[in-house]
């Protein structure tokens, strides 16, 4: 399992947001390596980093209408 999460661990919603780009690009030219035959590096590298913003806009969104929905019930209590 270890193996695993040192392969793709990265693609962890945490790892997503907080890795920077230069990272990511690394991290999937490792994983590119590994499946030589199955994925384009310069491919990944792009849709990686296209996903890592997909991630941090679903957390935003998520977190914005945690917020609306907080402020509602908040309001409700008035």
């Amino acid at each position: 399992m270890q193996k695993v999460n040192e392969i793709f661990g990265f693609l962890s919603p945490k790892q997503l947001t907080t890795l920077d780009n230069k990272t990511l690009r690394e991290k999937a030219s490792t994983l590119r390596n590994l499946y030589r035959d199955d994925l384009d590096k310069d491919e990944l590298s792009v849709e990686i980093e296209s996903f890592k913003y997909t991630v941090v806009s679903s957390d935003n969104l998520a977190g914005n209408e945690s917020k609306k929905s907080k402020l509602n019930s908040t309001a409700l209590d008035f």
